[in-house]
């Protein structure tokens, strides 16, 4: 087989497996390489000296394409280094024993570099991290592919696939770095080559007890090894148009050399891992004495107190402060004398985003911008649209609901000062089977403290899945959900108000629905839901009745729009939706501090069907006794309220019909018709009465009228009225029987 250089290689791709005693994940390892769908392979695997059974299994393991070299242990540089000298492919590739690649994961990343210019010499694609269970604990989908992001954010890059040519032009792996070998391995290729992006999840890297992940002691280590390295290839400094070897492509390289080390140090400033402090302030001073910004001194303390160099620190505010007497670097120069490191971080933290990276007309970065980008939270940049790096990265394939977000799901609980119900709400997400979520609390007003040390417990279930703001006002639902939604990072949305739940199924068959690409006309799904009726007595939650609610509305798997005109028919609880659906039609309305889901659900129908999943996988909970206190349902106590809205809203509907001549005008009239088939019915009046009554009859009339309006209302009024007539005695007669049993 000849390459695009002309060389003949014997196979397309040379796959290595290092193993070391891990041989309760060796079988499925190679099951999951050995279906691949692309064939032209060969599997290396290296047995690195194992004491286990990995040996016999192995044995019992032949295939033509499977190749077994066996020696003492040596540890994995070595196990890959000898593995690939007896590789033979064009393209390389390596994946470990406890982890699971996807049958198309070759067959994407070679078409991926096959349908790349030569000098794009590496591909790569999102992975997922998953438990010892093969749960998906999240998906991880920075794979930016530069020199500074590999150096100090450690970029994930667990699927890839690289040509051999170029492996064999830097070298071997070092043997000197375990724990860092592979990330060595792409800085020496980020400074030779481009990196093409496939944008699926191809890979699986399971997280337990002896991954890597989970020896961060030894990987911290090693990667201040990897750094040492790099640096010594120039004295210990960083070569800034090394680091970024497209500015001399600039109008500007002076410029863009300034701002390049400004995005360097808010990079280093913000790494988890080993921080060359004296080579990142060398830059930032250069950066100072082409362009002096007050800012930049706060990047040169976050750099200098990570290694609490608070003398050094204190030393530079004073030489600063000769020339700028602001307050900015007296406030710096007051929390160096108290050595107060908490404060100090709290420091905005200046950096460079792609829409400041363009100077005006007269080549001067503005302040304005630079301030405007300022933040208290260390923001985060997509190297890869940094248009210094452009030429060093390409996407071949563009997912648009796909944004790299940490989470597929946002899960959005506003609560205040239910910690009753709050407690199995957080269960009832925890205990989800699609774990790829965030969970996002909005404390609208409620009692900070209390709700924190609530939480506390949850901490190592949640992990780094939590996000809890707390607003000390409350906002009113819209605004509160707003404001989760901005801080959340998902594709995905849901809202689980505090006292409801789902099945464990819930997300799992929701996102799975939107994955089906039948559906791909929907941009939101929803359930059927069950009403659940309890109590609260002595801070415990009586469970009294559970029953079917509203799913007689969905017949077909699709909501249907004019039923919906006439009432909502879908309860928040059980609807998950497209976050990008936000970005066309708006967020919740905040002038509605009622019906705004009914609102939305109204908006988002005019643009997408939502689909409906026909299992009861929402439970929505009802107290009716706890109406007057903080455990009432909003339904309950702003009765007249929601009254009042929905008579506002149904108008504004219809003005659009008198005030346009658009499709408005439809959705207007039945609007206005919706309205009025439910005022013919009285079901505002009955259905309160005989909730006043008995809840549990105003659930049989509830569920009798559904099931009635499933007959076709008639366009002839004198028969529509005949229709309300009837539907009316029928409810009287349930008042009079309900009557006549309370007496």
């Amino acid at each position: 087989m000849m390459s695009a250089s002309g060389k003949q290689y014997p196979v397309k791709v040379s796959v290595v497996l290092p193993t070391y005693n891990q041989s309760q994940y060796l079988e499925k390892a190679l099951q999951t390489v050995m279906c691949q769908t692309f064939r032209d392979f060969e599997l290396i695997i290296v047995n690195d000296g194992s004491t286990d059974n990995t040996a016999s299994l192995l044995t019992a393991f032949q295939h033509p394409q499977i190749h077994v070299i066996t020696q003492t242990n040596k540890g994995l540089p070595t196990a890959l280094n000898n593995g690939f000298a007896a590789a033979r492919g064009e393209y390389w590739t390596w994946t470990s024993t406890d982890n699971i690649v996807a049958t198309t994961w070759l067959e994407e990343l070679v078409h991926a570099l096959e349908d790349s210019p030569a000098e794009v010499g590496y591909a790569c694609s999102p992975y997922a991290v998953i438990d010892e269970h093969d749960r998906v604990l999240h998906t991880n989908k920075d794979q930016r592919f530069d020199v500074v992001s590999l150096l100090m954010r450690h970029t994930g890059n667990a699927s890839f696939l690289y040509r051999a040519e170029l492996a064999k032009k830097i070298g071997h792996y070092d043997v000197n770095l375990n724990y860092a070998e592979d990330l060595d391995m792409w800085v020496r290729m980020a400074q030779q080559t481009r990196a093409v992006h496939v944008d699926k999840v191809l890979y699986s890297y399971r997280q337990h007890s002896q991954s890597m992940t989970t020896q961060q002691d030894k990987v911290r280590a090693a990667s201040k090894g990897m750094i040492i390295k790099f640096l010594q290839q120039s004295d210990g400094k960083f070569q800034i148009d090394q680091l970024f070897p497209s500015i001399h492509l600039s109008k500007d390289p002076a410029l863009e050399r300034w701002k390049s080390r400004i995005w360097l140090s808010s990079v280093a400033a913000s790494a988890h891992y080993y921080c060359p402090v004296d080579a990142v302030v060398d830059q930032l001073v250069q950066a100072l004495r082409e362009k002096y910004d007050s800012s930049l001194v706060g990047n040169l303390m976050h750099i200098l107190i990570k290694e609490d160099r608070w003398e050094a620190a204190a030393a530079i505010v004073a030489e600063y402060q000769k020339i700028d007497s602001s307050n900015y670097l007296k406030k710096i120069a007051d929390i160096l004398v108290r050595k107060n490191k908490q404060e100090l971080q709290t420091l905005p933290l200046a950096t460079i985003e792609e829409k400041y990276l363009a100077s005006d007309a007269n080549g001067r970065w503005s302040q304005r911008e630079l301030q405007r980008n300022f933040s208290s939270e260390k923001k985060k940049m997509t190297v890869e649209n940094h248009p210094i790096h452009r030429p060093l990265y390409t996407k071949i394939q563009a997912v648009a609901e796909t944004a790299n977000y940490p989470y597929k799901v946002a899960v959005l609980m506003r609560t205040k000062n239910r910690l009753i119900c709050l407690r199995r709400a957080v269960n009832s997400v925890l205990n989800q089977r699609f774990i790829d979520w965030q969970l996002v609390i909005i404390n609208d007003g409620g009692d900070a403290a209390a709700l924190d040390k609530e939480l506390e417990s949850f901490h190592t279930a949640l992990r780094n899945r939590l996000l809890v703001i707390h607003n000390p006002t409350s906002k009113g639902m819209s605004q509160a959900l707003n404001i989760g939604i901005d801080a959340s990072s998902s594709e995905l949305l849901v809202v689980h108000d505090d006292d409801d739940s789902w099945h464990p199924n819930f997300l799992l068959d929701t996102v799975n629905f939107l994955n089906d690409p039948e559906n791909s006309d929907c941009r939101g799904v929803i359930t059927y839901t069950n009403n659940v009726t309890e109590e609260i007595i002595n801070n415990q939650i009586i469970h009294r009745n559970t029953q079917d609610f509203y799913s007689h509305y969905h017949p077909d798997t699709r909501v249907n729009f004019f039923r919906l005109l006439m009432q909502n028919t879908i309860t928040t609880i059980s609807f998950l939706f497209y976050r990008s659906v936000i970005k066309e039609m708006g967020y919740f309305n905040e002038d509605l501090p009622v019906l705004n889901d009914w609102d939305f659900n109204i908006r988002f129908l005019l643009r997408y069907d939502i689909g409906v999943v026909q299992k009861p996988l929402a439970n929505y909970h009802f107290r009716h006794a706890e109406k007057s206190t903080a455990y009432g349902n909003s339904v309950l106590s702003t009765g007249n309220i929601c009254l009042q809205y929905e008579t506002r809203i149904r108008n504004k509907w219809l003005r659009h019909m008198l005030n346009s001549e658009n499709h408005k005008e439809i959705l207007g009239l039945c609007m206005a018709l919706g309205g009025h088939y439910l005022n013919d019915m009285n079901m505002t009046k009955a259905s309160h009465e005989i909730t006043m009554q008995s809840p549990n009859m105003h659930t049989q009339v509830i569920n009798w009228i559904g099931q009635h309006v499933k007959t076709p209302l008639s366009v002839d009024m004198q028969t529509l009225q005949k229709q309300m007539n009837h539907i009316q005695g029928q409810i009287d007669t349930l008042l009079k029987k309900q009557s006549t049993l309370t007496e």
